[in-house]
């Protein structure tokens, strides 16, 4: 008989992003593997977008029921400092101090949103045409949610010596893109981020 991996079994994970797509795909897979995770959508209906299930609800009561963890849904703007406070106050409350923290929440998505024409996708979608708001909210949406709730997670996990943070990037973000050049710019300084939190947290690693 196998034996179920149950290795994350007293963590808490935080899964920015994961009312669908692949954040959903990742909170699974540490639910699977014994953690309690918090899903998070800007809203608690931002799964509907693309038809990946009713509600962020849902998506908490599915893979609560198919892992047997406590699975809670979580919803706000985290390009907004008081939200993102708010959100890990929440989860701190009702599942503990967060051990991981993955940052997927993202996507080349302008101000009109995943309701928006062809998925929310920036017209004019270049280096130099894109209109201010949708260049704004871009960078927003990609580089600054991924700052803001690394600063409020990674201290504690500096105090207790462990934790651990995974940042999404994209491979757009690897090399020069005519379409989309302001999502690849922000996966690009994404990346940057990451290497320079990496030097930050490397003496914190008990």
């Amino acid at each position: 008989m196998k034996i179920k991996d149950r290795s994350f079994y007293g963590k808490v994970a935080w899964v920015t992003g994961s009312s669908r797509g692949i954040g959903r795909v990742i909170a699974a897979h540490m639910a699977s593997l014994g953690a309690s995770v918090a899903v998070h959508g800007t809203g608690p209906f931002s799964s509907r977008a693309f038809n990946e299930a009713e509600s962020l609800e849902a998506v908490a009561q599915a893979i609560s029921a198919e892992h047997g963890t406590k699975v809670l849904p979580v919803h706000g703007d985290l390009t907004d400092e008081k939200t993102v406070k708010s959100l890990a106050s929440q989860i701190r409350t009702q599942l503990g101090p967060i051990d991981f923290l993955v940052n997927t929440a993202g996507g080349d998505i302008g101000s009109a949103g995943t309701l928006g024409p062809g998925g929310g996708k920036p017209q004019n979608n270049d280096a130099l045409f894109i209109s201010l708001e949708d260049l704004r909210t871009v960078l927003d949406r990609n580089l600054m949610t991924c700052i803001l709730v690394c600063r409020e997670v990674a201290p504690e996990m500096m105090q207790r010596k462990s934790g651990s943070i995974v940042n999404f990037g994209s491979d757009d973000g690897l090399w020069g893109r005519e379409k989309s050049a302001i999502y690849a710019t922000a996966k690009a300084a994404v990346h940057e981020y990451t290497r320079c939190l990496a030097l930050l947290l490397r003496p914190h690693n008990g």
